[in-house]
């Protein structure tokens, strides 16, 4: 089974997308806090850690993750998309 980063890097390269640095920063940063969360939680993350990344590159790539089956948005009813793991089942 492939790795989400091996999926990411192929899914983008299907569709002629560069594989950034910041994108690649993204999903780790996503998948290293293994949690359901919101491009804010990400951004403050990526903060903490003096990664420099602006928000709309955060919804950017969390957008080619959720298409590329990495990821899936989750609604609450509150107005504030989260995404979690793909493989998740159910609300935590």
């Amino acid at each position: 089974m492939q790795n989400p980063m091996e999926i990411f890097r192929e899914y983008l390269s299907d569709r002629g997308i560069n594989a950034s640095k910041q994108r690649n920063i993204i999903l780790e940063q996503f998948i290293d806090l293994d949690r359901q969360l919101d491009v804010n939680d990400l951004y403050i993350a990526m903060h903490t850690r003096h990664l420099k990344v602006r928000y709309a590159t955060i919804y950017s790539a969390m957008k080619l993750l959720v298409h590329s089956g990495i990821a899936r948005e989750i609604h609450l009813g509150d107005g504030v998309t989260r995404y979690g793991r793909a493989t998740e089942k159910g609300h935590h």
